[in-house]
């Protein structure tokens, strides 16, 4: 953001000056060539010329203390200021209108003097202190030696003598003298706020405040000499300086009125040209001491007052010598410590820095540059940086590098890969293009290692595809188990319908258990896509593995051999539905990849007991195992590989052939379990995975459930509403339910089933709907029914499970996974869950009443 500009100056010195300056003219032409009056009447005259001045400047200095622009101190300086001159006036008037032009009795006008100078040098003063910043003293001390070599100078050519002399002292004397002094510290305080600069207050302003003030002090000093020798005077080139005087001092205050600066000044702590205010001021107290040395003769006080005055400005400038030295040092130390702060900062950033030419030469480079490109900083210097790239990336970095000048290229990042052909890092730079900074005069290059953040966006990338492929899986599988419900329903049919002996009975039955073969491969493979765990049950580990050896044979390709060592124990563990599988499917594909060439994967089952303090089992409590271990004959691992075997996205397949998240899940899976999995593999020897699960206690025998011929018909005839958008399902549905007895209705959505519920006034007795369904899911379906009937029994099927339970869903909602009835289903199975959810039969009349 840049700074507000000053307002610009229009040419001209507006009406009051202007005519300030007419009236000093006039009055300076009159002293000048008009003969005189008379010493009363020109005295008379005198002060009356001076009146307006004094006037004015009270009136325009009280203006600018209520100036809103200015600081609160800078507002109570004008208003001290515009105080004293109205004192300055009222003396004045009364030196007009009481006395008819004469002084003043001196008491009077010590009385009035008094605090006229102390009000005038308090707002000075404050304009002096303004701007109070460190190592300011210098400001003091710089105003305090011109001023004092000034009023040396002054003395001895102006007035001509020593203004201190013991000579005649008497009470007119020392108000000149009050006079004197209060102008000379007015001319310091001045002085200092011009070499300030304070905010606000304009600086030509200042330096006219500084001449009109001195001007004053030297008219004052003139004065005190004419004191000293008995004479008096008034008007001539006196009152002209005092007019002058006056008038610069309210120039200053019409240019500050008229300008004021928006702009402040930055803090320096020295500023160009501050050496030469102390030789110049030694050099012009130096002068009338010479001086008077070579003319000779008796000088008295006065050659000792300028004595004295030069060992006061060498005292000065001794004290002005240290501040500047004190100020050197601490200018030094802050930096030598803002040097170290950033070296130190510098190096210990884990991002690098390199700083590079135009022509993409690197000049420096920090040291996490150094470990990035695998050497020491000091030897990066002088080379390319397209030295350090990937091949892939010079173009691209030398194109951002050429463009770090452009506007939009500021903050703008670019990746690349840096380091050397065995180990490349992913970084990003930020370029900032410092070639105009004098300081700099290069391209920076500010590189962050992205190597951890790369590899995390591609397990994302990654995980996001397994997802997908999932809910791929997910819908193929919904349809699939679809069309083998319909076939399983129609086959079932078919067979039902048939007389008894026929022979095609035994056909049809070997469709419906192919199907059903189907529908199991169906839910293991949706299994292993969607591990999610279930409620676990007691599973033989034996059945398990001779129901899945048709799959693994075919899984274990090639010249793979499959070989099972099941034991003679039947083994049984706790599981969720498919767990086994997937963590067996894991390990076999992963043997399965590991023999290039072809060989055998042997799966062995067995029971294992753990002893106290055993090898090899750190971690695993004493007690009796469930062992399965899947062992190869493959090229084996590496020790490094073993410790990153189970990290999420490790793999040691080519790019495209895994994705690092086999074993990461069986280990996730075995150690819900309370299991372990324990690897062991060299180089040449093969590698054998061994997962210990704890034992389970037989699962009880289930109880056979009733057939179709042992279960009762109905004897009353119960409305059931199917809904399902898989037509020949929903027919085959039908079909059963006609049979069975009951009256059927069908619907291929919610919505026309909705439109059957109410032309019926919701007359049915059950409602089978499908949970995945267009435009209307079955959950809102549910909710539907419910709202209008909520004693309507409901029956939830699907193919698949693609939702997660609802912590606001009810224990008895009919779509949770232990109420729910999962495709594919066989004849007896749907008839039994329907007449479970119907219960015995009612009379027609309940029935009815229950509608609404």
């Amino acid at each position: 953001m840049t700074e507000p500009e000053a307002p610009p100056r229009q040419p001209g010195l507006g009406l009051p000056l202007g005519l300030a300056v007419v009236w000093t003219l006039a009055y300076a032409g009159w002293t000048t060539l008009v003969p005189p009056f008379g010493a009363a009447l020109d005295g008379l005259i005198d002060r009356a010329a001076v009146l307006p001045f004094r006037l004015a400047i009270a009136l325009l200095a009280l203006g600018l203390a209520r100036s809103p622009a200015l600081e609160p101190r800078a507002r109570l300086a004008f208003r001290l200021l515009g105080a004293s001159f109205v004192i300055s006036t009222a003396a004045n008037l009364l030196r007009l209108g009481g006395f008819g032009g004469a002084a003043l009795d001196p008491r009077l006008a010590l009385t009035l003097a008094l605090p006229q100078a102390g009000l005038m040098l308090a707002g000075l003063w404050q304009l002096a202190s303004l701007r109070r910043e460190p190592g300011r003293v210098a400001d003091w001390l710089d105003a305090a030696a011109i001023v004092l070599g000034l009023f040396l100078l002054s003395s001895h050519f102006i007035a001509g003598g020593n203004p201190f002399d013991s000579a005649m002292f008497g009470a007119r004397r020392w108000l000149f003298l009050l006079y004197l002094m209060a102008d000379i510290s007015a001319v310091f305080f001045v002085a200092t706020a011009w070499f300030r600069r304070p905010h606000g207050i304009s600086r030509d302003a200042l330096g006219l405040f500084t001449i009109g003030f001195a001007l004053i002090a030297i008219v004052d000093l003139v004065y005190d000499q004419q004191i000293q020798q008995g004479r008096t005077s008034s008007g001539g080139a006196l009152g002209i300086g005092v007019a002058v005087s006056f008038l610069l001092i309210f120039a200053g205050l019409d240019l500050q009125r008229r300008f004021p600066p928006s702009v402040p000044e930055p803090a320096r702590a020295s500023r160009r040209g501050r050496d030469v205010v102390a030789p110049l001021a030694i050099l012009l107290s130096t002068i009338p001491m010479l001086r008077l040395a070579w003319a000779g003769g008796e000088h008295g006080s006065h050659l000792a007052f300028h004595v004295t005055g030069m060992v006061m400005l060498l005292m000065l400038v001794l004290v002005r010598h240290h501040v500047a030295h004190e100020q050197t040092v601490q200018l030094a130390r802050e930096r030598a410590t803002a040097d170290a702060r950033f070296r130190s900062l510098v190096q210990r950033s884990s991002d690098a820095i390199l700083q590079v030419s135009t022509d993409h030469v690197i000049q420096w480079a920090s040291p996490s540059a150094g470990d990035l490109a695998g050497t020491i900083p000091a030897l990066l210097a002088g080379r390319r940086i397209s030295e350090l790239a990937h091949p892939d990336d010079v173009d691209r970095l030398s194109t951002f590098l050429a463009n770090a000048s452009q506007p939009y290229a500021r903050n703008a990042a670019v990746r690349w890969r840096l380091g050397r052909p065995e180990r490349w890092h992913e970084v990003e730079s930020v370029v900032t293009d410092l070639t105009a900074d004098p300081d700099v005069g290069s391209i920076v290059l500010n590189t962050r290692d992205v190597s951890e953040r790369v590899m995390l966006e591609q397990q994302l990338r990654q995980s996001q595809k397994l997802e997908a492929v999932g809910r791929l899986a997910g819908g193929i599988a919904h349809d699939f188990n679809n069309i083998l419900a319909a076939i399983i329903s129609h086959a079932n049919l078919v067979r039902e319908g048939l007389p008894r002996g026929d022979a095609r009975a035994e056909d049809l039955l070997e469709i419906e258990q192919t199907a059903q073969r189907g529908a199991v491969l169906t839910r293991r493979l949706l299994s292993f896509s969607r591990p999610e765990a279930g409620e676990l049950h007691a599973h033989s580990l034996t059945a398990v593995l001779g129901a899945m050896e048709p799959m693994l044979r075919r899984l274990l390709v090639g010249r793979v051999e499959l070989q099972l060592d099941l034991g003679d124990d039947e083994l049984w563990v706790r599981t969720a539905e498919g767990q086994l599988e997937q963590i067996l499917m894991n390990l076999a594909i992963n043997a399965r990849d590991a023999l290039p060439e072809g060989g055998a994967v042997r799966i062995l089952t067995r029971s294992r007991t753990i002893k106290p303090g055993e090898s090899g089992a750190t971690g695993l409590h004493p007690g009796r195992w469930v062992e399965i271990a899947v062992r190869d004959e493959g090229i084996g691992m590496t020790p490094d590989t073993l410790a990153h075997l189970f990290e999420p996205f490790f793999t040691t397949k080519p790019s495209g052939l895994g994705t690092g998240l086999g074993l990461t899940t069986v280990r996730s899976i075995v150690r819900s379990l309370g299991g372990h999995v324990l690897a062991e593999s060299a180089l040449g020897a093969g590698t054998t995975m061994r997962v210990l699960l704890p034992t389970a206690s037989a699962a009880p025998a289930p109880l056979m459930p009733k057939t179709e011929a042992s279960a009762p018909l109905p004897t009353d005839r119960r409305t059931v509403l199917i809904v399902d958008d898989e037509l020949s399902l929903r027919t085959a549905m039908e079909r059963l339910l006609r049979r069975s007895g009951y009256e059927v209705i069908g619907a291929g959505s919610a919505q026309e089933a909705l439109a059957l519920l109410d032309a019926r006034d919701w007359r049915v007795d059950l409602v089978i709907t499908d949970m995945v369904m267009p435009r209307m899911g079955g959950r809102e379906f549910v909710l539907r029914l419910r709202s209008r009937r909520p004693d309507l029994p409901v029956i939830c099927m699907s193919g698949h499970m693609e939702w997660g339970v609802d912590g606001a869903d009810e224990e008895d909602a009919p779509w949770r996974p232990d109420r729910l009835l999962s495709k594919p289903f066989g004849f007896p199975e749907f008839l039994q869950r329907v007449r479970e959810t119907l219960g015995p039969p009612a009379s027609a009349d309940a029935a009815a009443g229950a509608a609404p």
